[in-house]
């Protein structure tokens, strides 16, 4: 790999693509710090930069893809770059490669059935009125070759079919389709804007049949030299009509072309405005005198963005004159429009800031003859941002129906919703077509006249997944018909594993986070023989509730049980809570799930860690909650009955925010150690001890100030030495540090490096060897030949890396790794997701350290936290309208432009002005 594509890869995957705690560094911060700084806990230190109307999300937005936006990472090397490792043996008696016991074993294998492709946005959809069937379509990531546009058919009874489509899988990136479909050919109109030319973005077409197979070649839409973007079709009276802008924010302009239904071109595409920075346009069709109106977005200084139209006739003149749709104070983007052959009118909806504190949602009727009736009118304006519209027009009655993203402030995400609007203007009460929980955007609607009822599309994301493309028919008296429909599933399975080992029956137990359902999130687990075989049958540990996800797990030796913790929205339109189960070493479940988070009296908690106390049956847990204003950390004893003891307790609660609570237990001081990140306007791994009572011990600690975001940390407590090692990665050299600890948590020494930033290592996990002295790091990784891989390196006492060596290098991706210590045989279990056989499965690895041969006196436990590495919960990036809502247009947009709404639920923490 090149220097300048590690500049461009740094730049790309760690600036956009992982959900971090995120805060641009002090120009003068310091890489790392050399000294222990002691934060007082009365003290509130430098409270982030916080919008008026800022909220934020039940949860952060799924770890996406890291390499969905590159197309750098997207292929693999070239036959000339052999970027590649060869496993190095370690020195002083240190883990190698070469003491790895086998090879990888599969632990959770179940085949689901998912796409290959990641990042699945931009859905649209019509109807074939001859077969009565949808055809819905999106773009999708897929290694290799970049985003490329998919489709699948689902009937008017909501089934869906099994055959996905590959529209377009040309090199480059191929992102915002949108589909027609033209009943007098009985075909389909698929264009979408396309960068596989070097040197200009273009829009292309595609014809597909009726039953959706590519008819002709594909047709490049414009002809100018002009980047080209954001296409919009439609059908009628023998044509095709698409429609795009191109150019620059300071020279942009709006076209549109007509297609005859062979595929040719009807003359030159024809320019409906050049001025004032027009874009994002939508057409509809009229078909009572086979004319359209194009509505769009523009800039006009005076009044901000605006939302304008015009009405084109059947040869695509401009009919009449500009129409101004909305000039309101503040900005108005993302204009829809439907015409109703019941009315003869259209509709024109968009998302409005004029409020000046949040963004709501517009319509305006509009008459055949290009005339506004009365003025623009409020559709739905809750406490916080609505966005995203979309509308559809039935043909059997007087009628319109809008969908959006909306917000309400309960703490909880964005669900969608759906209302009705007549010809009159009159709408409806909303209803709700998808539940919050996490992420839905860029919702589409289409009209079914056979059925006479609506279809809505949309992106849905789980938390810590990539997002799937999902559907819900609707009736016209706005009632769901049928249930929710998964039209396509991106890259899930079974996920985010952790591991404990038991060493009274030398056995592990395996929990991961699992999509079998192919609707929602459970947690299963899995007993683990200490030779890597899987033992029994999996447990299905939770079910109840939504979204199980993001389990952490813990044996407890004086109980011999175990104990898992996970996330779960145990009722709908609620927040996240943290629940637990105990687990016999038989893997059978003991008691009901315990609501570990009861006293928080917050409306989301998440991210949990939990280690057991080896002698009194006790159990902490920690987790990240939001209190209203920021994030912070909480404690809770739990004890070897299940049994909660004393109240959910603060651990850290100063100002900014707090995130990605880890634990250990130090059995020499009889107290534990709870590591976490935080971020303000500078990001830090900081710390506290806590009592065996469950109470802060004196002040929190800074282990680390990094120069550019974390991406993951741990720690872990050094029996032999009496200390801790605290391991995290550093965005701003893409490096793996470690530093070490003494028993009150003070630093030793200077940070040093577990592994360089020329593979990205990040999202670690340690773990102590009793056998070795020394200390177990893995981590997940970028090489170009294999992808992401799981990378491990053994840490001496005195705080020497050894060399790195490669636990799992497998073909495609291998992700967020967990390790568990065999204190018995001094061999580790690391446990990850593995993407190599088609969909998420559980891997396991084990290998023995150097000195397992030489007999140890005791078999020492030493308790670590075990947890999936997590995104943070930083309060996500939304758009906060003020009075100068500027929405930013830049000449050469994100390859995914559609994907603006997933990009934006990136945490991002605004660096205070």
């Amino acid at each position: 790999m090149t220097r300048y594509q590690r500049m461009l890869v740094c730049l790309i995957t760690w600036s956009l693509l992982f959900p971090v705690v995120r805060a641009y560094a002090r120009p003068d911060a310091p890489a790392q710090v050399s000294v222990a700084e002691t934060v007082p806990s009365s003290a509130p230190i430098a409270a982030p930069f916080a919008p008026a109307a800022w909220r934020p999300p039940l949860l952060p937005s799924g770890t996406p893809d890291p390499l969905r936006h590159s197309g750098i990472l997207g292929d693999h090397a070239a036959p000339g770059d052999q970027e590649g490792r060869t496993p190095r043996a370690s020195g002083g008696g240190g883990v190698s490669a070469l003491e790895l016991i086998g090879g990888n074993v599969a632990i959770a294998d179940y085949v689901d059935q998912v796409s290959s492709a990641a990042n699945l946005e931009g859905p649209q959809v019509a109807f074939n009125t001859r077969r009565g069937v949808y055809l819905a379509v999106w773009q999708g990531f897929m290694r290799g070759t970049g985003n490329d546009i998919y489709g699948r058919e689902l009937t008017a009874g909501g089934g869906v079919s099994p055959t996905l489509l590959t529209i377009c899988n040309a090199a480059g990136y191929q992102v915002n389709p949108d589909i027609a479909y033209d009943s007098v050919a009985d075909q389909y109109w698929v264009v979408w804007q396309d960068h596989r030319s070097s040197s200009q973005i273009q829009v292309f077409l595609r014809r597909l049949s009726s039953l959706g197979n590519p008819v002709g070649p594909e047709v490049v839409v414009n002809a100018g030299i002009q980047d080209a973007y954001r296409p919009r079709v439609t059908c009628g009276g023998g044509r095709c009509v698409v429609v795009w802008d191109e150019g620059d924010s300071s020279a942009s302009a709006l076209l549109a072309r007509a297609f005859d239904a062979a595929g040719n071109a009807q003359g030159a595409p024809i320019t409906i405005r050049s001025t004032n920075a027009a874009g994002r346009p939508d057409v509809a069709y009229r078909s009572g005198a086979d004319e359209y109106l194009v509505v769009w977005e523009e800039n006009h200084d005076a009044t901000g963005w605006d939302i304008n139209g015009q009405v084109l006739d059947a040869n695509l003149a401009l009919k009449g004159s500009l129409i101004d749709v909305s000039k309101g104070t503040g900005n108005e983007w993302q204009a829809r429009v439907a015409w109703c052959p019941i009315n003869d009118k259209y509709l024109a909806v968009w998302q409005d800031g004029r409020s000046g504190t949040s963004w709501d949602i517009y319509g305006q009727i509009v008459l055949a003859n290009g005339q506004l009736q009365g003025g623009a009118v409020s559709l739905y304006a809750s406490t916080w941002d609505d966005e995203s519209p979309a509308v559809a027009a039935s043909s059997s009655t007087d009628q319109f129906m809008v969908t959006m993203v909306t917000e309400t402030n309960t703490g909880t995400a964005p669900p969608i919703r759906a209302l009705t609007v007549t010809g009159g203007g009159a709408k409806s009460s909303p209803v709700v077509v998808r539940l919050a929980a996490n992420g839905r955007w860029a919702p589409a609607l289409t009209w079914a006249p056979g059925p006479g009822e609506y279809l809505a599309v949309w992106s849905d994301g789980y938390y810590g997944a990539e997002p799937d493309i999902m559907a819900q028919r609707l009736r016209t008296d706005r009632q769901l018909t049928g249930g929710l429909l998964l039209v396509c599933a991106s890259r899930k399975g079974q996920e985010r594993p952790q591991a404990a080992y038991d060493p009274a029956n030398n056995r592990y137990l395996v929990v991961w986070q699992d999509f079998r359902s192919a609707q929602d999130y459970d947690v299963y687990g899995r007993l683990v023989t200490a030779s890597g075989a899987p033992f029994g049958a999996e447990v299905v540990i939770a079910t109840a509730g939504l979204l199980n996800a993001d389990p952490a797990v813990a044996y407890n030796p004086a109980q011999n049980i175990y104990l898992v913790l996970w996330q779960e929205i145990h009722a709908p339109g609620s927040g996240y809570d943290i629940y637990g189960q105990r687990v016999s070493s038989a893997g059978q479940l003991v008691g009901s799930p315990i609501l570990v988070s009861r006293d928080t009296a917050s409306i989301s908690e998440s991210q949990a860690a939990v280690v057991c106390h080896p002698t009194s049956g006790e159990c902490l847990a920690a987790w990240t909650a939001w209190k209203g204003s920021s994030w912070d950390i909480y404690a809770q004893r739990i004890s070897g009955a299940g049994a909660l003891l004393g109240s959910n307790t603060v651990v850290s609660a100063v100002a900014g925010n707090q995130t990605q609570a880890r634990v250990t237990y130090n059995v020499a001081t009889n107290e534990y150690l709870v590591a976490y990140g935080f971020s303000s306007d500078v990001t830090e791994v900081r710390g506290r001890r806590v009592s065996a009572a469950g109470g802060p011990l004196g002040d929190e600690l800074r282990f680390a100030a990094l120069a550019g975001d974390l991406y993951g940390h741990d720690v872990v407590y050094h029996q032999a030495r009496n200390e801790y090692l605290v391991v995290w990665s550093d965005s701003g050299d893409g490096s793996l540090y470690g530093r070490r600890l003494d028993a009150s948590a003070a630093v030793v020494g200077p940070a040093f490096v577990v592994s360089p930033g020329d593979f990205l290592p990040s999202y670690p996990a340690v773990a102590y060897d009793s056998h070795g002295a020394q200390s177990l790091t893995v981590w997940q990784d970028y090489h170009a030949l294999s992808d992401w891989d799981i990378s491990g390196g053994a840490v001496s006492g005195t705080g020497v890396a050894e060399a790195g060596f490669a636990v799992s290098d497998a073909p495609e991706v291998q992700w967020f790794p967990g390790l568990a210590h065999n204190s018995l045989q001094g061999e580790m279990l690391c446990v990850w997701q593995d993407f190599r056989n088609g969909s998420y499965d559980i891997y396991g690895q084990l290998w023995r350290s150097a000195a397992a041969a030489t007999p140890t006196p005791t078999a020492t436990i030493s308790p670590t936290s075990t947890r999936t590495p997590t995104v943070t919960l930083t309060p996500t990036l939304t758009r906060t309208p003020t009075q100068t809502l500027t929405p930013t247009r830049t000449a050469t947009p994100t390859l995914t432009p559609v994907g603006w709404k997933s990009m934006a639920n990136l945490p991002l923490i605004l660096k205070r002005p």
